[in-house]
């Protein structure tokens, strides 16, 4: 007759006991051990992922209920706010800089002659998402209480498949923002609004001439430098001379163009926490696009971001091999590293003149 005897299992510490009865023989099969076993680890990890699952609905739905309020509350907006109250200073210096390049208005002028509005319009009607009120309204409401808060012109939208998590905006005189697919699985509703003010920040602060003209010349032989040098190094050595001048040349209107690119996505960040009225909704979405997916919401901490954020640009300052460093690592990017934008963000939130513009 078999006896029965209590038997432990184990997750590295006792999780349940409970009496087993052995079979004829007195020992447990190994197959009747593991199947027990995989059934309390079914149990256990069914809760588990409750309770994750539970705290992300939470979140994304304390998100949209956010959402929903903001751009019910901009939406009511009547009085316009000038840009020149919330424009970076960096973005304001690197611009005039920008403008002293010799040439560059004959550039400019050059290039918006080639400029073709219609076949970027049938390229969006033909291979993307037209966003409409009747057509994903829920962004399209966004954009347009954004609008109404920042005092601009309804752009148009259009949503890309696209994984890579970012939105774009250009045009000179009529604007569009084209929204990647990835962009929306990433981030939350709150974290796409701000993503959204930002893109229709740089409409704001008047970056779209110079954002699509040097998107233009960054994309290399839009005004032909780049080839002009490789053939005049061909002609001798006053060809040579000539050829490492125009690099030199173009070298310098890429690095000027990479610097106001990036002082720019700092005042665009700045209309997106005016929009949001608060910095909260920026630094999560750096913190989004630093690492931090809606599976790890309950476990990322915005305060020690900001921390971390804080500690790097007191490195910088602190250290000039360091700040040598960082502009070797970006001088050939269009964004700020993400700790400086957060940083900039918080630090922008905490200022009188954010508090003046949130007042009024």
């Amino acid at each position: 007759m078999t006896q029965p005897e209590c038997v432990h299992f184990y997750f590295g510490k006792k999780v349940c006991s409970f009496q087993h009865t052995f079979g004829v023989s007195g020992v447990v099969s190994q197959q009747s051990e593991l199947c027990v076993f995989r059934c309390v680890a079914s149990v256990t990890h069914f809760f588990i992922d409750r309770k994750r699952m539970s705290r992300v609905w939470f979140s994304d739905y304390k998100a949209k209920r956010w959402t929903q309020n903001i751009v019910k509350q901009n939406l009511k907006s009547t009085n316009p706010i000038d840009c020149e109250q919330y424009i970076h200073s960096l973005d304001k210096a690197a611009l005039v800089a920008l403008k002293k390049i010799p040439l560059l208005d004959t550039i400019c002028a050059k290039l918006l002659s080639i400029m073709n509005d219609k076949q970027n319009t049938i390229i969006n009607m033909s291979t993307k998402i037209h966003i409409t009120e009747k057509q994903l309204p829920k962004i399209y409401r966004m954009v347009q209480s954004i609008c109404c808060k920042i005092g601009i012109d309804m752009p148009e939208l259009y949503l890309e498949l696209n994984r890579e998590p970012n939105a774009y905006t250009y045009g000179t005189e009529k604007f569009t923002i084209i929204i990647h697919s990835g962009l929306i699985e990433c981030l939350q509703d709150d974290e796409l609004y701000a993503v959204l003010a930002h893109e229709c920040g740089h409409i704001a602060c008047k970056h779209g001439l110079y954002h699509t003209i040097g998107g233009m010349v960054l994309s290399g032989g839009a005004i032909g430098l780049h080839e002009l040098s490789n053939y005049l190094n061909t002609k001798g050595v006053v060809g040579a001379i000539a050829g490492n001048v125009v690099s030199a040349v173009d070298s310098a209107l890429e690095l000027a163009f990479f610097h106001w690119f990036r002082c720019s996505e700092l005042s665009a960040d700045r209309v997106a926490i005016i929009c949001c009225g608060s910095a909260d909704p920026v630094i999560e979405t750096m913190m989004r696009l630093a690492g931090g997916t809606t599976h790890i919401d309950s476990e990322i901490d915005k305060d020690l971001f900001i921390a971390q954020a804080a500690d790097y640009q007191q490195s910088m300052e602190k250290d000039i091999v360091n700040k040598g460093l960082e502009f070797l690592l970006t001088k050939n990017d269009t964004h700020p590293l993400l700790a400086v934008r957060a940083y900039e963000a918080q630090k922008f939130a905490s200022s009188d003149d954010f508090k003046e513009i949130a007042q009024a």
